[in-house]
């Protein structure tokens, strides 16, 4: 490496950095944990899946993706439900509905960096 490539590798780092500090909620839940949202919407089942690092899956019915289609439908469900620790299901059904608005059941488990479980459970009864 010539010292004509350190200032680029440094500003780089620094880029990804600012970018990483800057990130939405959503992409928080990206770190260092796992996820799996399940939906039921008139007799099919979604299932969302993340597990650091880099794995996702999509699931609707029998139907299976992974990888960077998954990745995508994933990375949208997180954003629009605003996955944190502290949030409501209430709330989080809400904003399911955009993209489910037949939702019946609610199904998420959430693991943190620290190995601690967060669960809620919704049904529309």
């Amino acid at each position: 490496m010539n010292n004509k490539s350190i200032p680029i590798i440094l500003s780089m780092g620094f880029l990804f950095l600012f970018m990483s500090a800057t990130t939405s909620s959503a992409a928080n839940v990206m770190g260092p944990l796992s996820f799996r949202v399940t939906i039921t919407e008139q007799d099919v089942t979604y299932e969302y899946e993340f597990d650091n690092p880099d794995y996702y899956e999509y699931e609707e019915g029998n139907h299976v993706e992974r990888g960077a289609e998954a990745k995508q439908k994933v990375t949208r469900l997180v954003s629009l439900i605003n996955l944190e620790e502290d949030a409501a299901i209430d709330a989080m059904v809400r904003e399911l509905k955009q993209i489910h608005p037949n939702v019946s059941k609610v199904d998420i488990r959430y693991m943190n960096e620290e190995n601690k479980l967060y669960t809620w459970v919704w049904n529309n009864e």
